[in-house]
């Protein structure tokens, strides 16, 4: 049961966003925004929104702006923006609690909306506080986000450079509680980590996060 869905942020570029309801939610008002890493797009999360939705959750997986299908030009100082806007056509909509997972760019896109807005919960995959250029979020803010959060990277991410990946482990450092930081070895980077030699064991910590937090 999927809906393609349409949205304009702020700046007025239009974000094309899939709506996967499931068939029996643990919670109707309820939605985990997947948000992808860069150059990727929605499908990037084809097998983990099966996944969430077999098991009764709701996901929401979108398009930034100069990827897939979505309009605009690929930039990072808007991704806050775009999850913002993600956000807002939800709760326009009905839903009144999110759960936002993002994968590398995607992870820091969720966390520079999740400092500026209420949401649920924040999980965020091989992903630095800030990208190259841009500043999303502050230490203090970070340090102040009291949602639960999940932190994983790995040790050897093959995908980023020595101080790209010193920045997404010390992103998961500085964080506030609650949180739980998971470090696997490996090269793996952003949803890799979802078909690595740990995959079995980081979607089943993912699935019992977002399933606490629909109750």
């Amino acid at each position: 049961n999927v809906e393609m869905v349409e949205m304009r942020t702020p700046d007025g570029i239009d974000l094309v966003g899939y709506l996967r309801k499931a068939e029996t939610p643990i919670n109707e008002s309820y939605v985990v925004v997947l948000a992808h890493g860069h150059t990727q797009s929605h499908k990037e999360w084809a097998s983990f929104e099966q996944l969430l939705n077999e098991n009764g959750i709701t996901t929401m997986s979108f398009d930034f702006r100069g990827h897939g299908t979505s309009g605009g030009t690929d930039q990072f100082f808007t991704v806050g923006v775009d999850v913002q806007t993600v956000f807002d056509y939800l709760w326009q909509n009905g839903f009144e609690r999110i759960v936002c997972i993002g994968a590398s760019m995607g992870g820091s896109a969720c966390l520079a909306a999740a400092v500026a807005a209420d949401i649920d919960g924040l999980v965020m995959l091989s992903s630095p506080m800030n990208l190259p250029g841009t500043r999303l979020a502050t230490s203090p803010e970070l340090q102040n986000l009291s949602i639960p959060k999940i932190f994983m990277f790995t040790d050897g991410d093959a995908w980023v450079s020595e101080e790209d990946l010193q920045d997404i482990h010390e992103t998961a450092e500085i964080a506030g509680q609650p949180k739980s930081v998971y470090m696997y070895s490996g090269p793996a980077h952003g949803s890799g980590l979802f078909y690595d030699q740990d995959g079995e064991q980081v979607l089943a910590i993912l699935l019992e996060f977002v399933s606490n937090l629909a109750n």
